[in-house]
């Protein structure tokens, strides 16, 4: 299967797993994976504790739990994780979180980090499927 396929399984605001390295452990939280024009982008806070993992090892993994009916399967992304300063981009993103003016005062807001998520290489189980596919 294809990045792109897998990108566009993923809904414009998903709730997903992001994996970070934090020295030899991993550490895993929920996130709010936002999609724009097909790439993949994470709001968050300057300073805590994943932006500090990824500044230091920008590998990254984002898991999406898929479900239809009884059946369940993933997503499962491997990524590297980059900071994107684009106003524009940022105002964009910032607009469409109806969560960011809880977080942060504007686009422009210090504390405001847009994190793009580009994905290498994953794995996917659609749901019914009986084994995961590779991700090109």
């Amino acid at each position: 299967m294809k990045l792109e396929e897998v990108v566009a399984l993923i809904e414009d605001s998903s709730i997903v797993i992001l994996a970070t390295v934090n020295g030899d452990r991993p550490a895993a939280r929920p996130m709010t994976l936002k999609k724009v024009d097909g790439r993949l982008y994470f709001l968050t806070e300057a300073g805590s504790p994943k932006v500090v993992q990824l500044l230091r090892n920008p590998r990254c993994l984002v898991y999406r739990g898929l479900s239809d009916g009884e059946n369940n399967g993933f997503i499962n992304l491997d990524c590297m994780a980059e900071e994107t300063t684009d106003p524009a981009l940022r105002k964009r993103l910032y607009d469409s979180a109806k969560y960011a003016s809880s977080y942060w005062s504007s686009p422009e807001d210090p504390r405001y980090v847009l994190l793009r998520i580009t994905p290498e290489s994953g794995r996917v189980l659609r749901p019914g499927d009986e084994s995961a596919s590779g991700v090109e």
